[in-house]
């Protein structure tokens, strides 16, 4: 069945990017947030995006104590801790074929199926990356082609590739490009290994990805990371996925030694060990040249002073590792121009 009536339930960073371009796009998406600073702002001024895209809309939008109508489709953005409450207040508008599309971090996929059951849970990865502002507004951390190439992975809790699947891959069609695949805790897990790679690492030590593949032993700790994730993944019979062009599997790790490191890290690959250009933080770190200073005074500074500059490098891509490297590059943001 064709969704008619669409909600967005969190409102935040990628909520906003969503929610933005499907209500400029002529696609009404309620958006559903329990902030309500959030909530005044998103009715008062509408929502905005910023960054590599640029763009603005209004659309109507409910604090989640205040919903009225049911919901054909709900794309679920709170964090998984949320998760029971949010549910438990949205039970009263789903239908019997209302579908849930949660595209949070993690596995949460389980209970969601728990609670509206498994027929009507869908589940996916956004492939980009955005930092909410605040109320209302939200920026686009990755580039216009990484959005109309990699937004999102989905996949049903089956495995099976449905009606109702393509119909919600449509509608994410709508925000930016969407592959469908029959192996949706792969893709989990896939996506999870970038969690508690560098998302973990750069909130631990307060600084920016770039910062953390530059520091000798913060790359050293993303191979183990990276290796440990693969391991517990494939002790499940979970298949990883190749995402945006990486194939996971191959950051499995035999002997962890910096040599291993260096050469199954695809940030290693791409900068060229062995051929004269800058090689890898943990080659550097055991061919003696010793650990860089800290910098996460420096990103900390930067987030403070500097907040555009720091944005740039905090992009979430996987593939933009090399790019976070070198702290990013100056560009004139494009505005987006899907016929709004």
């Amino acid at each position: 069945m064709p969704f008619e009536r669409i909600g967005i339930v969190g409102v935040g960073a990628i909520g906003t990017i969503i929610g933005t371009i499907l209500n400029a796009r002529g696609v009404r998406a309620d958006l559903i947030d329990g902030y309500e600073p959030n909530v005044r702002r998103l009715k008062e001024h509408g929502s905005e995006v910023v960054g590599s895209v640029e763009l603005k809309a209004r659309g109507p939008a409910y604090h989640l104590d205040e919903l009225e109508h049911s919901y054909d489709l709900i794309f679920l953005l709170v964090k998984q801790f949320e998760n029971e409450a949010v549910l438990k207040k949205l039970l009263p508008f789903l239908h019997e074929k209302s579908v849930v599309c949660t595209l949070q971090n993690g596995v949460p996929e389980e209970y969601v199926a728990a609670v509206v059951g498994a027929d009507r849970t869908v589940g996916g990865a956004v492939g980009f990356g955005a930092t909410w502002l605040g109320p209302g507004v939200s920026q686009l951390a990755s580039s216009r082609e990484a959005l109309d190439k990699f937004a999102f992975e989905i996949g049903t809790v089956s495995g099976e590739i449905n009606e109702t699947i393509r119909e919600v891959a449509a509608i994410l069609e709508q925000v930016g490009g969407t592959v469908i695949s029959d192996n949706l805790m792969g893709i989990r897990w896939s996506k999870l290994l970038m969690n508690a790679t560098f998302s973990g690492m750069s909130a631990a030590l307060g600084c920016t990805f770039g910062e953390v593949m530059d520091d000798p032993r913060g790359f050293w700790c993303l191979a183990h990371l990276a290796d440990e994730t693969v391991k517990v993944a494939r002790a499940q019979g979970i298949r990883l996925v190749e995402m945006q062009g990486e194939h996971f599997d191959a950051l499995e790790l035999k002997e962890g030694t910096p040599q291993e490191c260096s050469a199954s890290f695809p940030s290693s690959k791409r900068c060229g060990t062995g051929t004269g250009t800058r090689r890898p933080a943990c080659c550097r770190t055991w061919s003696g040249a010793g650990p860089r200073k800290s910098t996460t005074s420096t990103a900390w500074s930067a987030r403070r002073g500097a907040p555009s500059a720091f944005r740039r490098r905090s992009t979430t891509r996987w593939s933009s590792w090399s790019s976070a490297r070198s702290g990013g590059r100056k560009s004139k943001p494009s505005i987006i121009s899907r016929n709004f």
